[in-house]
């Protein structure tokens, strides 16, 4: 379950994905100030829901609900509290079929989208996309993000919000996760082959890679096999893939450390940030998410916000990453405010790897002047 929240607007979906897009739509249509993302693993953040006239429809069957396909709407400031006598108990003032969460319960709940999925990591049809990260000030090119992208038999894209959680959940994400790392290793080492020598290649881990206790030495074996310094590589996990399994995680991450692997939290600033953590674990860089992004050029609070992770970024010596750059107007912004690196649809969407060559020889879209 994830809640997508701004202002009295709360949006609940099954995905990350859904409740974004609701949410930002909504958000607009209302000229509500930019939403917030926040997984809910344990319902902390969603109260017992009620759909009009059925008391029956608690924080349980909410979720059952929007996994199979809905996405719940609710507007505190318009909504009756339901008659439960709860006061944390909202009235659902409008439910969406998402079609492409349909979709996937519909395929979940035969076994279908799940079998597929392992068809597809066993013969390696799930692919990798590769979205440039630039320089703030030059605009060069300075590192790539692999994202796992995958087409199902009627060549339709499935989101990896979609499919990613599933992998999670049947088990499939460690071996999925080791062979997209392999692959995105074997691309670094040919870029460096034609030149581009001066790139790093970023790839996403689950908290289930980082927890397995030889993790470590599975990147070292896929690095020895793929002829890469360590130096080239960059692995990037959520802020919640140590919430609860930090001694596990700090322990696998200094590990990777002393193999010279850099290390970066993504989405930091959202869902469970904790500055302790930055002390436990070894860190190169944090990615300032989207959501502050989106209207860093209107909205104060994302301002303070984006400001204060650079400030505590740069006191530790990090590096500091926005993502989401969309508008010359944010990039320069952003660079002003001190971000080292930008990466969003500005300066390319995801590409695949026939593409890959041709666009890192073109000429950079920002200029130093700018």
């Amino acid at each position: 379950m994830w809640l997508c929240a701004a202002d009295s607007l709360r949006i609940i979906a099954a995905n990350a994905a859904a409740a974004r897009a609701y949410g930002y739509e909504r958000t607009e249509l209302l000229g509500m100030s930019a939403p917030q993302l926040f997984p809910d693993v344990d319902g902390a953040h969603i109260p017992s829901i009620l759909m009009p006239g059925d008391e029956r429809k608690t924080t349980a069957g909410c979720r059952q609900v929007a996994a199979d396909g809905s996405v719940f709407i609710v507007d505190l400031h318009a909504v009756p509290i339901g008659t439960n006598g709860s006061s944390s108990t909202l009235v659902i003032a409008e439910q969406r079929i998402d079609p492409a969460l349909s979709k996937r319960a519909r395929g979940s709940r035969t076994g279908t989208f799940e079998r597929a999925l392992r068809r597809a990591v066993e013969r390696r049809e799930i692919s990798l996309a590769y979205q440039p990260i630039v320089d703030a000030r030059s605009g060069t090119v300075v590192a790539l993000e692999a994202l796992a992208r995958w087409n199902d038999a009627e060549g339709e894209a499935i989101e990896p919000d979609l499919f990613i959680p599933v992998a999670e959940e049947a088990g499939l994400i460690v071996s999925l996760g080791e062979s997209l790392l392999q692959r995105a290793c074997e691309r670094m080492r040919g870029l460096v082959d034609a030149g581009f020598d001066k790139l790093s290649m970023t790839v996403n881990i689950s908290a289930q890679q980082l927890r397995e206790p030889a993790f470590a030495q599975t990147v070292q074996t896929i690095l020895e096999e793929a002829d890469l310094e360590a130096r080239f590589l960059q692995l990037e996990i959520t802020e919640s893939a140590y919430i609860g399994n930090a001694d596990a995680v700090a322990a696998n991450m200094e590990s990777l450390k002393s193999q010279f692997v850099r290390m970066s939290i993504d989405d930091f600033g959202t869902g469970y940030s904790s500055l302790g953590y930055l002390k436990r674990i070894p860190v190169d860089t944090l990615k300032i998410d989207r959501s502050f992004v989106a209207e860093i050029l209107t909205n104060p609070v994302d301002q303070t916000i984006a400001a204060a992770i650079v400030n505590v970024a740069k006191s530790l010596g990090l590096t500091v990453v926005a993502e989401g750059v969309e508008t010359p107007a944010q990039a320069i912004h952003l660079r002003r405010l001190g971000c080292h690196h930008l990466q969003g649809f500005y300066f390319g969407r995801p590409l695949v790897d026939a593409d890959l060559d041709h666009y890192l020889k073109r000429p950079t879209k920002l200029s130093a002047r700018a």
